[in-house]
């Protein structure tokens, strides 16, 4: 299968709560995401699980990853209610740890989830990333970013050395859109993830359409 460079968008459960919020989620599955990651640091089990619930039909018509930030559970939970389509088509399913989540190993070991993600910060913790089995890492954060208005970016040079060092594919985030991703892409990273360059365009569609296909000129020159 030819390889396929991955876009993720993460959102919280208030814009998934929310009709206008939703709709615009669901028209970046349709135009071209690889996975939604729902991440929501404040939100309890029950919201988690309404806002997924909220996308399963979209994102199964789509064959688009659904993957929980943090809680192991509600991933868990959501596995008997993926068929989520008349055609009952499966919705993968996914979690995402970060530095204060359950270790990668540990839940790879024990819980039965088709796909493990982990947010790495430096080239140690990729490297143990991937030793202990995630199936991707995000990096980052690569330029400045809302989200981490304090932090200062690692930049694209960092995110090379991560790149070359693991085996694991690398996602980049942080502060990325349509006019530098193909820099980021560049390094040799498998895909980016973003939240501001899709859910604050006008058009969200369109955004991810425009990001789509940058991804997929770079995945060309790969292959």
């Amino acid at each position: 299968m030819p390889f396929r460079r991955q876009l993720h968008l993460i959102c919280d459960t208030t814009t998934l709560l929310a009709d206008d919020g939703r709709d615009r989620v669901q028209a970046a599955i349709e135009a071209g995401v690889d996975a939604v990651q729902i991440r929501d640091h404040a939100a309890d089990a029950r919201t988690m699980l309404a806002a997924a619930k909220r996308i399963l039909p979209c994102a199964s018509s789509q064959r688009v990853v659904v993957i929980i930030n943090d809680r192991a559970d509600v991933a868990l939970a959501l596995l008997p209610t993926r068929r989520a389509t008349p055609g009952g088509a499966l919705v993968p399913v996914g979690v995402h740890l970060g530095e204060r989540s359950l270790p990668v190993d540990l839940v790879r070991r024990h819980l039965p989830l088709p796909l493990v993600g982990r947010s790495v910060h430096t080239v140690e913790d990729a490297l143990q990333a991937a030793a202990d089995g995630a199936d991707y890492v995000t990096f980052g954060h690569i330029f400045p970013s809302a989200s981490h208005p304090v932090e200062p970016p690692v930049g694209l040079d960092r995110l090379r050395d991560v790149v070359t060092r693991i085996e694991a594919p690398v996602l980049a985030i942080g502060g990325i859109d349509a006019t530098n991703a193909a820099d980021v892409l560049a390094t040799g990273a498998a895909g980016i993830a973003v939240i501001s360059a899709i859910l604050r365009a006008d058009d969200p569609g369109r955004a991810t359409a425009e990001l789509r296909a940058i991804l997929d000129a770079a995945t060309s020159s790969r292959n």
